[in-house]
């Protein structure tokens, strides 16, 4: 599945920005992540990470993840295909490859086809030698 990256597309940057505003109250009730972020703590350079998000439907409508965009190309989202019926869950898999050192903390956004809305993910990691 193909990832596309925030760095081409500086419009998403800014969606990601306003999303906790303007999404938060309209599709709370109807979507959730089993959790919003993740931190791998310390890892060493070259660790590949990987981390699975629990998407739950509470809605009366079918769900379709329609794709993930990443902040740069350590980083690889894949999601399920299959529609996510009332009342159940998908999954969305972040694959991360430490190639700094420092704090990294790495943006996903996860595109559900409810009205074309995104939902952010976001990663944290902090990376050494």
């Amino acid at each position: 599945m193909l990832t596309r990256h925030l760095a081409s597309r500086p419009h998403a940057l800014c969606l990601l920005l306003l999303l906790p505003i303007c999404c938060k109250e309209k599709h709370a009730e109807s979507l959730s992540f089993s959790e919003r972020s993740t931190d791998f703590g310390e890892r060493r350079i070259g660790d590949t990470l990987n981390h699975t998000f629990t998407i739950n439907n509470k809605s009366k409508k079918t769900l379709q993840i329609k794709g993930i965009e990443t902040a740069c190309s350590c980083t690889v989202g894949h999601w399920s295909t299959n529609p996510i019926v009332p009342d159940s869950s998908g999954s969305v898999s972040i694959q991360m490859i430490v190639k700094d050192t420092g704090f990294q903390k790495k943006s996903v956004i996860v595109e559900v086809d409810r009205d074309s809305v995104l939902y952010p993910l976001v990663i944290s990691v902090t990376g050494k030698n």
